[in-house]
């Protein structure tokens, strides 16, 4: 049995449009967890940093609203409206960000200026009413998933500090 040329390329088609779904998070407007670790892999580039962020009070926000899709909403506006700059790595005009673990663990991949980066997303958050708490950790010899560690335990020691709960 043979496949033509157009059969195949319609067979990719089909396949690059699943993976691409099975990447999104559309909650967000970023990736799934499995999304980002696959998005890193296709990265060339060194010296990049992975910015942890803990939306605050995420649940509770999603009880006083009724919805998740009502915070969702909330969120993606803020993401939305986020002052991206030329040292944002930004790969289809998008910044390479996505879900961590649970919906209020965010993971971005940035180039450079963690510290810079964070203020921003810091006054994009501020502008929607959401508040977080956000740390950076170097991608060591391209290990995201150590980076990914180790910045969400900077996260979380400070979200501790500062008497903030995980929910």
């Amino acid at each position: 049995m043979s496949i033509s040329l157009q059969e195949l390329q319609d067979k990719l088609e089909r396949l690059e449009r699943e993976n691409a779904e099975l990447k999104a998070d559309h909650a967000y407007g970023g990736l799934s967890p499995a999304g980002l670790r696959v998005e890193f892999r296709n990265l060339s580039e060194n010296d990049l940093f992975v910015v942890g962020l803990d939306l605050d009070g995420i649940h509770d926000l999603n009880n006083a609203l009724g919805s998740y899709e009502a915070t969702d909403q909330i969120i993606r506006s803020a993401f939305t409206d986020f002052d991206f700059r030329s040292d944002d790595l930004i790969i289809n005009n998008l910044v390479i960000f996505g879900r961590h673990k649970s919906g209020d663990e965010i993971a971005f991949i940035i180039r450079g200026n963690p510290e810079g980066f964070i203020h921003r997303l810091y006054v994009a958050l501020e502008k929607h009413g959401l508040s977080g708490i956000a740390d950076f950790e170097q991608i060591q010899n391209r290990d995201l998933q150590t980076a990914l560690v180790k910045v969400f335990d900077k996260v979380l020691a400070a979200k501790n500090l500062r008497g903030k709960v995980s929910r």
